[in-house]
């Protein structure tokens, strides 16, 4: 997946053309990101607002992204994540220390969704460069 842009914007283009399995890819909408297997990906390269952000993992980018929000009311009540107020003791959640609340992160598609459904909701500027992409 090339560095592609996602903002509220440019919706319509949610990722530019991509190569995976020798076969180019378009995603419109959020449902699209259902074709693609996220367990082996990795992100080599995310920019916030045009800031490259180094840490590369997806609870990081996800965890960045709600302190770019900087409203825990909003986050809480437009989240397709299962959150929770208080810290969680389990390997599945993220604790976002700011906020005082635990964000279910199992699985890398979902987390990825959260991501791609908070920039589109908060209008912000995510770039990101993402390889070892499968179809299902």
């Amino acid at each position: 997946m090339n560095l592609s842009r996602f903002s509220n914007n440019e919706y319509t283009q949610l990722l530019d053309e991509n190569e995976i399995n020798n076969e180019i890819h378009k995603i419109r909408k959020l449902e699209d990101i259902d074709r693609f297997n996220f367990q082996n990906s990795r992100i080599n390269k995310c920019l916030i607002n045009e800031v490259e952000f180094n840490n590369r993992k997806f609870n990081s980018i996800l965890n960045k992204l709600y302190i770019v929000i900087g409203d825990k009311n909003k986050i809480v009540n437009s989240s397709k994540l299962d959150v929770v107020n208080g810290r969680k003791y389990s390997l599945n959640y993220l604790y976002i220390k700011k906020y005082n609340i635990s964000v279910f992160v199992k699985d890398k598609k979902n987390v990825f969704r959260e991501i791609i459904h908070q920039v589109l909701k908060n209008d912000i500027n995510l770039r990101m460069n993402v390889s070892s992409l499968e179809n299902i």
